[in-house]
């Protein structure tokens, strides 16, 4: 009996609200829609760089350490 093909894997990463905005809106959109299908494995590494709207657009250690604990030591 033949294999069953193998479903292909999909990552997506990103961070998904909050804060709430266009990039993090699509990205969730996109999440939600693969998750639905049966035709992919999803898997989502979330990013926190941004956890509120006071911290948007600057830089500062924690956002660094995010960076690092989602890339790993191939970063």
């Amino acid at each position: 009996m033949p294999e069953a093909p193998r479903k292909p894997r999909v990552l997506v990463t990103g961070q998904i609200p909050p804060p709430i905005c266009g990039q993090n809106l699509s990205i969730a959109r996109v999440l939600s829609i693969l998750e639905k299908s049966n035709s992919v494995n999803v898997e989502h590494w979330p990013f926190r760089f941004t956890p509120s709207w006071s911290n948007a657009r600057k830089a500062s250690f924690a956002k660094g350490v995010e960076l690092s604990s989602v890339c790993g030591p191939d970063c």
